[in-house]
C-alpha cells in the first residue's frame, strides 16, 4: 500500500491493540455472486446452526474478481503464475473481538505474460485480498455471506513492461472498525524523469475523472501547464466533487500519484455531494459510485494497454525498480500483517508475490 494508506492502517491498528472491537455496525451490500442485496446481521446466526467463514465473503471480494475476470476472459495477455507456492496464497488468523469463529484471512493471486510477445505490454498483475470473515450458516445452494465487519482491504496492482512509459495500474482500498473508509484508484506515472513529454498517459483518464470524481461530463479540460505538460486536475480547487480530496501526499509519494486519481477517506454522516442527504453511509458509496468508478477506470487503462505500440525506455524500467522498492521497504502495513501471519510469511509473500524484483 502506498505509505498515506499505509499509515492511517497501522495506526488504527495500533490504536485498537489489533482487537476489531469497534466493528458494531450491519450493512446492506451487494452479493459478490449476484449482485443482489441481502442484510448481514450477527444476531440471525442461531448458536444450533452450524456456521462457517467459507461461505463469506467480504466488501471487496467482487473488485478482485471483476478484475481476475476481464485479465483472463477478456485479454490474452496474462496467465496464472503457477511458481506462486501454495502457502503463499492464502493465509487466516483469528479475529479478536469478533464472535467466535471470526477469522482475518488474505487471499494473493498473480499473473504473468502469456507470450513473449504479451511481455513486452504486460509484466505482472497481482493482488493481496484483506478480508475479516464472520460466521455464517451453512446452507445448501445459499447466497455467500458479505461481511463489512472488521479490516477489508484490497491492494490491486497491473504493471506494464518494464521498459515502456506506461503507467501502473494501482487499487489501494481500505475500510476500518468504525466505517472509515480510504480510497485510492489511479494509474500511477512511471515517467516522471523523462526529459520529454513527462505524464504523457494521464490524459487518458481526464474524462473519466470528470464523470466520476467531478462528476460533471461538462468541466472544462484542464490546460496543460507550460512546456513540461504537466496536466493540471481541480484536486486542491474549492469545488464540489463526487470524492472529494483525501489529502496532500507525502513527498516521496507524490511522484507516483497522477493529477487524476481518485483518493478520498469516506466516514458516516459526511456529506459529499451537494444534495440534502445527511445521512451519508460510506458502505453505499463504495458499492455504488465507486463500484462504477473502479470498472470504468480499469476499462480505460486496459484500452490504454490495448492501443499501445511502443516506446521503449530505459528510464522507466529505473522507475519502476525504484517504485517497487519503495513499496516493499516502506509499506506500515507490514507490522499488522507479522502480529497476524508471522514475520517469516510476511516477508515470503511481499518478496515473492506482492513486490517481487522487476525482471
Amino acid at each position: 500500500m502506498l505509505e498515506v494508506i499505509g499509515c492511517v492502517l497501522a495506526c488504527s491498528l495500533q490504536a485498537s491493540a489489533f482487537s476489531l472491537v469497534n466493528s458494531r455496525y450491519s450493512n446492506k451490500i451487494p452479493s459478490a455472486k449476484s449482485g443482489s442485496f441481502i442484510q448481514t446481521s450477527l444476531g440471525a446466526i442461531k448458536k444450533d446452526v452450524a456456521t462457517s467463514t467459507e461461505n463469506s465473503a467480504g466488501l471487496y471480494k467482487h473488485f478482485a474478481d471483476h478484475v481476475w475476470s476481464k485479465l483472463l476472459q477478456e485479454t490474452d495477455w496474462f496467465e496464472e503464475d503457477t511458481t506462486v507456492p501454495s502457502e503463499l496464497m492464502s493465509n487466516t488468523a483469528p479475529a479478536k473481538g469478533m464472535p467466535e469463529g471470526s477469522v482475518v484471512k488474505i487471499t494473493t493471486r498473480a499473473l504473468v505474460p502469456s507470450s513473449p510477445d504479451n511481455a513486452k505490454k504486460v509484466r505482472y498483475a497481482r493482488y493481496a485480498l484483506l478480508e475479516t470473515l464472520l460466521p455464517s450458516p451453512l446452507a445448501d445452494g445459499g447466497e455467500p455471506s458479505n461481511s463489512t465487519e472488521g479490516i477489508q482491504v484490497l491492494n490491486m496492482v497491473i504493471f506494464p513492461a518494464a521498459d515502456t512509459n506506461l503507467p501502473v495500474f494501482g487499487a489501494d482500498v481500505v475500510s476500518l472498525p468504525g466505517n472509515r473508509h480510504l480510497l485510492l484508484l489511479d494509474a500511477q506515472p512511471m515517467d516522471n524523469t523523462c526529459k520529454k513529454n513527462k505524464r504523457q498517459y494521464q490524459h487518458h483518464f481526464v474524462d473519466w475523472y470528470k464523470r466520476h470524481v467531478v462528476g460533471d461530463n461538462n468541466y472544462h479540460e484542464q490546460q496543460m501547464n507550460g512546456s513540461d505538460q504537466t496536466w493540471r486536475s481541480p484536486k486542491n480547487d474549492s469545488i464540489m466533487t463526487s470524492f472529494p480530496w483525501g489529502g496532500d501526499m507525502p513527498e516521496e509519494v507524490a511522484p507516483y500519484v497522477s493529477d487524476y486519481a481518485l483518493w478520498t477517506r469516506l466516514v458516516p454522516g459526511a456529506e459529499n455531494d451537494d444534495d440534502d442527504d445527511a445521512t451519508h453511509d460510506p458502505i453505499t458509496k463504495i458499492q455504488g459510485d465507486f463500484w462504477h468508478a473502479f470498472k470504468d477506470h480499469l476499462d480505460q487503462y486496459l484500452d490504454l494497454l490495448n492501443t499501445y505500440t511502443s516506446d521503449q525506455d530505459t528510464e522507466s524500467l529505473k522507475e519502476q525498480i525504484a517504485y517497487v522498492d519503495y513499496r516493499l521497504n516502506n509499506d506500515p502495513a507490514k507490522p499488522m500483517l507479522k502480529s497476524l501471519y508471522g514475520e517469516e510469511w510476511t516477508e515470503r509473500v511481499l518478496q515473492e508475490v506482492l513486490f517481487p524484483n522487476v525482471r
